[in-house]
């Protein structure tokens, strides 16, 4: 048996980013993985993610700001700058854009301005975050893995755990046989986070309620001119969605993804994919793409989401085990918060100081 300050279950961007700052601050770490970092399930895995802080509600955009700065600073290459921009139609009813753009943090585009200024995309309006991006996901893995070669992190990949009995010094059994404790324990399991909170002893568990969502419909499309790739490179083209339309794209990134990418999105009201037919979407609203080449990318996107009840984060530890610590329920768009949660989730992990915002409290789920 191994005593460990920190164990840490999940060894995906959170996972990981939570293991390296624990120990550069002199706690001894072991991070856990059924299979190993990077794997093709977690969120993170995918090449390319929107960056923005086109949220209606405060916490999540400030968060969002202060979260890509610190991809800027602290990944190298990791952002590629180009405008994030939610579109939407009159007929639409009350839309995210417009609830967006009530918070005046964000720039107001009239029909004109979207003709004018991307008169590839048909919209009555728009929302833009003129300082958004695509998140280099294979960037920020590749960096991340690095630092944990480097790193005093001990891992166990690719073995399960049997059991976790919860106490002032938490004792964690895996399936070959080992045994490790750990001080404090910090569940990142995604998806899976239900199946990891089944395995505790010892703890009145809260109902997480996760619901475990696959991608939906998704097409890539490469330029066949060079015409075509001026129009869609990260840069002339947007980060964009049409949100009551269930459909989002991000652009041609070089040196990382040589597609466009468009996919449906879940709706948690409608605990569905209500966007349309991709090429229906295609036509109706970027017809430009119809000459574009549909492609299958070398790295498909496998990721699988973990949903709340709330559609609120959990994160931070339970008052009735206050050595446990959750950091799940990413609702599709987790990876663009991870470099402020983390850091906030450990100072709370080392202080007991708690700046997340109280939306994000895990007790909220005891019934």
């Amino acid at each position: 048996m191994t005593q460990y300050d920190i164990g840490i279950i999940g060894a995906g961007v959170y996972g990981t980013m939570i293991a390296l700052e624990l120990a550069q601050a002199g706690q001894s770490v072991i991070l856990f993985d059924r299979h190993e970092f990077g794997h093709a399930q977690a969120a993170s895995s995918a090449m390319t993610r929107a960056g923005h802080s086109l949220y209606d509600a405060p916490e999540y955009h400030d968060l969002a700001v202060r979260s890509l700065a610190l991809y800027r600073t602290e990944f190298e290459d990791a952002i590629c700058d180009t405008p994030a921009v939610l579109f939407a139609e009159e007929g639409d009813g009350q839309t995210h854009a417009q609830k967006v753009m009530a918070q005046g943090k964000h720039r107001a585009l009239t029909s004109q301005s979207v003709a004018e200024e991307y008169p590839d995309f048909k919209a009555d309006y728009a929302c833009e975050d003129r300082h958004g991006g695509v998140i280099r996901m294979n960037k920020v893995r590749e960096q991340l893995f690095e630092r944990l070669q480097k790193s005093a992190v001990k891992t166990a990949f690719k073995t399960d755990i049997a059991r976790i009995v919860y106490g002032d010094n938490t004792h964690i059994y895996l399936s070959d046989g080992k045994d490790f404790t750990c001080q404090k324990l910090v569940l990142c399991a995604g998806y899976k986070i239900d199946d990891v909170m089944a395995l505790l002893e010892n703890v009145e568990r809260p109902d997480l309620g996760i619901k475990r969502v696959k991608p939906g419909a998704l097409i890539h499309l490469k330029p066949k001119t060079e015409e075509q790739k001026a129009r869609v490179i990260c840069g002339a083209m947007p980060a964009f969605a049409y949100i009551e339309k269930g459909m989002f794209g991000l652009p041609l990134v070089e040196g990382t993804s040589d597609t466009v990418k468009i996919a449906s999105f879940y709706n948690p009201s409608a605990q569905d994919f209500t966007g349309v037919e991709p090429y229906g979407f295609i036509r109706d609203y970027l017809p430009f793409l119809e000459g574009f080449e549909e492609v299958e990318p070398d790295i498909k996107d496998q990721c699988e989401y973990d949903y709340t009840q709330d559609g609120h984060f959990i994160i931070g530890n339970l008052k009735k085990a206050p050595n446990l610590f959750l950091a799940c329920g990413w609702n599709g768009s987790g990876y663009k918060f991870a470099p402020i949660l983390s850091r906030k989730l450990c100072n709370q992990i080392l202080s007991g100081e708690n700046s997340l915002p109280e939306i994000f409290n895990p007790d909220r789920l005891y019934s």
